[in-house]
């Protein structure tokens, strides 16, 4: 007696598209590849890079705001403490800006995680 082919279930079509999770591991492939790999981790950091300037990271997990605290916050207080004591000088400010450039919406997060956690 022939046996009923199977059909495929339907993925979603955001599981089909480069780079989003779950592409790797779609019909047919082991999930090894090292160029899906890459694609994956792209799209991961690019979901935490817009996530960190849109001022939309939001965690609970103490580990994450402990983390947050020490790269954002006391880099960004250590950055303001140089620039007011060499505000005189003359380009000394221009590394401690670009270093904001990353710390500042780091900090902003983590006093808005902070924030929330507290009204909770």
């Amino acid at each position: 007696m022939p046996q009923k082919e199977s059909k495929p279930e339907k993925q979603p079509p955001e599981s089909q598209l480069l780079g989003f999770p779950g592409y790797r591991q779609r019909d047919g492939r082991s999930g090894l590849d090292p160029i899906d790999n890459e694609n994956e981790l792209g799209h991961m950091e690019g979901s935490f890079a817009r996530a960190l300037f849109t001022l939309k990271l939001r965690t609970r997990n103490p580990l994450y705001l402990i983390a947050m605290f020490l790269l954002g916050v006391v880099p960004t207080l250590i950055s303001i403490v140089i620039l007011i004591a060499t505000l005189g000088e003359s380009n000394n400010w221009i590394p401690v800006i670009l270093m904001n450039v990353v710390t500042l919406p780091l900090s902003i997060n983590f006093f808005l995680n902070f924030f929330r956690l507290l009204k909770s």
